[in-house]
């Protein structure tokens, strides 16, 4: 029987009280609703997402709980594709996949190619804290399809 297909959901939870440019690789922590461990600080570009060929992910932001001021948000406004080669595996459909914001919250959903790529493709996250689009952040982790490890 085949394996039944989902679609990812990522979570970025940021630190932001804390969050500067030259610390975002320690402020933000990514986990997911697939089996993918949760994120060790300081290397989001480590992160892997699973995703399943013809489905979707999508990424949104969280305050961190334990750090973060009441009141503070998270916005994902941007997920784009490395350019050329840069980004490894070509996963996922669209090369620029614009946030969406509902009910004060942005997310960005992205859908993934409908065959199957080995290997992992890296790739932009540009998000913000508190609306603060003059402040936007990249953070760069990585996606593979299931079953190809």
């Amino acid at each position: 029987m085949d394996k039944v297909k989902i679609d990812t959901a990522v979570t970025l939870t940021v630190d932001t009280k804390n969050i500067s440019q030259s610390n975002k690789n320690l402020s933000v922590v990514f986990t997911d609703n697939r089996s993918d461990p949760k994120e060790k600080k300081g290397d989001p570009k480590d992160y892997v997402s699973t995703v399943d060929i013809g489905k979707n992910i999508t990424w949104s932001g969280a305050p961190d709980p334990n750090s973060s001021k009441p009141g503070d948000t998270v916005q994902v406004i941007f997920v784009l594709k490395k350019p050329g080669s840069s980004g490894g595996a070509d996963i996922l459909k669209e090369n620029y996949n614009p946030g969406t914001t509902k009910a004060g919250i942005t997310t960005v959903t992205a859908n993934i190619k409908g065959k199957n790529e080995t290997g992992t493709e890296s790739y932009y996250v540009i998000f913000t804290v508190n609306n603060d689009n003059s402040n936007p952040y990249i953070i760069d982790p990585q996606i593979k399809m299931s079953g190809t490890d």
